[in-house]
Formats: structure tokens, sequence, C-alpha cells
């Protein structure tokens, strides 16, 4: 009996170690199959690589990096696993070592790799462009962004906007509007045009590749929805601003496919020293789809009874009747309080006095005879009041 129990049990132990071993190794294929993906179709899965990478330097580490910091683990953990199955047991650990050591060397490769592109970010430059408009007879600017035929791979860069890509140039859609009060009585329109660079010299090469336009229809105004790079060319935080100058009491409205065309990103530090320096930090805040009006205290929607932010919508005069009603329950009930505690403090009071026990004694009932009494003397005193009336007359 005690050697059937423990065939028994060593066979459950091979059953449970066969399974182990299977979703591990299962595991392990998988691993394999996306680390050889990467290292074998990087330009399938990464069609941009050079939109960052600079190079040989730079590719060369990337490369490392992919293989000894993500490749190792993955052959390391697939030659323990067929050592297991195979049963083989090794004294010596220099096997681990070596994975260990490349795998840190990985480690390195993938720090050398991230503070060389981000020497690249280094110096910034900026250069304005004016756009010449011809002035709205409404009184007001509509704002559009025009759809685009350029081909989209992805949106494996996702940072507030989408990088794509067609077949000779890289298309960024890196652009942002605001709006500011202008200093006279007509509209402006203006865009800054950012990049980053190694030195100041790379980044104002960078500026002049970027291309971006509009175009004016009666009172509406096109958006170019990007701007497109050569291809070849590395992405330094390439953007554009559009300053967009209201007067004073005339109207803009900015449409929703501004919004949703137009994606603002930008790597590392998102300060725009020089724009606030310009216009001293005096730019207006705006939603899609609502028509505005530029006072000497800034922009303020025409229909202030809708207050539409994004896709929710508010009623501002309704809420402030509401506050209102709020506030002024509230004072009723803090004054039906006031009362209602007044008074529990009166019959408080009611309560704590002594009780006067000689208002309940039995007293007999002479109320009727001294009331009849009370009315004899009142029907006499007439007849003695004319008696001495008659008695002063004669006398």
């Amino acid at each position: 009996m005690k050697g059937g129990g423990r065939r028994l049990g060593g066979i459950i132990a091979i059953l449970f170690k066969a399974f182990f071993l299977f979703i591990a190794g299962i595991l392990a294929f998988a691993l394999l199959v996306t680390v050889l993906a990467l290292m074998f179709a990087g330009v399938g899965v990464f069609p941009l690589k050079n939109f960052f990478l600079e190079g040989f330097g730079q590719n060369f580490l990337a490369w490392a990096t992919l293989l000894l910091f993500l490749g190792v683990p993955v052959v390391a953990f697939i030659t323990w696993l067929i050592r297991r199955i195979m049963g083989v047991k090794s004294g010596s650990r220099y096997l681990g070592f070596t994975f260990g050591g490349l795998w840190f060397i990985g480690l390195i490769c993938g720090g050398i790799l991230v503070y060389s592109i981000a020497t690249n970010f280094d110096a910034r430059a900026r250069e304005k462009q004016e756009f010449s408009i011809q002035q709205p007879t409404t009184g007001k600017l509509i704002i559009k962004v025009p759809d685009t035929k350029v081909k989209v791979y992805g949106r494996w860069f996702r940072m507030d906007g989408i990088v794509s890509m067609n077949d000779d140039s890289l298309f960024l859609n890196n652009v942002r509007v605001r709006i500011v009060k202008s200093q006279d009585s007509a509209y402006h329109i203006s865009a800054f045009k950012y990049s980053s660079g190694k030195d100041e010299g790379t980044a104002l090469n960078n500026i002049k590749e970027i291309s971006y336009g509009i175009n004016q229809l009666d009172s509406t105004i096109w958006l170019d929805r990007g701007f497109s790079l050569k291809k070849g060319t590395r992405f330094r935080n390439q953007g554009v601003q559009v300053t967009i100058q209201v007067p004073v009491g005339k109207r803009i409205l900015i449409e929703r496919n501004v919004s949703r065309r137009l994606n603002w990103f930008s790597l590392g530090s998102n300060h725009d020293w020089d724009w606030e320096e310009e216009w001293n930090n005096d730019y207006e805040s705006w939603s899609s789809d609502v028509e505005y009006i530029m006072t000497p205290g800034g922009l303020e929607r025409v229909n202030k009874e809708e207050y539409r932010d994004s896709d929710r919508t508010y009623d501002v005069d309704d809420k402030s009747k509401t506050i209102e009603q709020y506030k002024k329950s509230k004072e009723e009930l803090q004054k039906e309080y006031e009362r209602k505690q007044k008074e529990a403090e009166e019959l408080k009071k009611e309560l704590e006095k002594p009780i006067d026990t000689t208002r309940y004694r039995y007293k007999k009932e002479t109320v009727q005879n001294s009331n009849v009494t009370e009315s004899k003397s009142e029907q006499h005193l007439p007849i003695e009041a004319s008696r001495l009336l008659m008695m002063q007359m004669v006398y």
C-alpha cells in the first residue's frame, strides 16, 4: 500500500510539473515571437523609426537595447525551460552571469540612447509669419479646418495628436489656435512656427522646412490641417501656433473640426516663454461651436443662456436661478428654525414654572348671587340720584 501511494504521488507531481512547463513554454514562445517581430520586422512595427533616430550611433543603440535589454531575458527564460524539461542540472553559474551581464549592457545602451535623443532638443527657435486677410463685412470671423487626403498609418504616436506619413513626406497636425484682443479695429492672423534642435542653427533650419498657410472665403478662414516635413527629417518638436487677434466689438466662431483635426503635442518643456513675453500671457480660452464677442474685458459668449463645453451643455441662467432659489430656501429654513427654537424655549420656561395648587381648591359657587345683588344695587342707583336732584331744585 505504501509503495502504491508513493507511485501515485509521484505521478501527480509529474503531471503538475508537465502542466507548469507547458504553460511556461507557451509564455516563452509568445515572448520569443514578439521579440523576433520587433527585431526582424522593425520597419513594419515601427514605420517611422527614422523620424526620431539620427545617425548610426542612435540606430545602433536602439538595436542593442532591443536585443540585449528585451531579447536576453526571453532567451534566458527559454534556456531555463529547456533545461528543466530535459532534467539537466548545471553546477556552474557562468551562464546566469552571462545573461545578467548582457542584460545590464542593454540597460546601459538604453540609457545612453535616451540621453542622446534628449540632446537633440536642447535648443529652441521661433519664427513669426504674418497672414494678410480681408476684413469680414459681417463683423464675424468663422474658423474652420478642411479634411485631408493624407494616408494615416496609425495612432502609435499619440500625444494629443496624430503623426502620419505619405510616400515622400511626414505630416504633422501639431497646430494650436489661440485668441487675443486686437490692438486696433481690425482682425489679424499670424503663425508662430516652433522647433527644437541640438543647437540654434539646427532649430532654425527645422523651422524653414515648416510650410503652413491659410485660405479665406468671405468671412470664413480655412486653416491648414497641418504641415509636411521632408522624408528623413527628424521630429524636433516642430509645431505651429496660430494667433487670431479679434477687435473689440467683433465676433468669432471656431467650429468643432478645428479642435478635432488640430492636435498640439510637445516633448519636454511645453512652456512658451517667447509667446508669453509678446502677449503678456493675455490669451483667451475658447470652446468649439460657440460664438464669442470681444469686449474690453476679454471674450464673452454671445448667447449666454447656453454654455457648451465639449459634449456637455449647461444653462447659465437656470443655474444662477437655481443658486438664488437655494439661497432663499436656505434663509427661510434658517428663519423657521429660529422661530421653532424660540417656541421651544418658551414652552420649556412654562414647564419649569412651579404649580399653583391654590387655584384648584374647591369653592362654593356664589357667582350667581353676587351677580343678582350687584344688578339690584345697580337698579336702585338711578332712583336715588333723581331724588337728590329734586331736593336741590327745591332748595
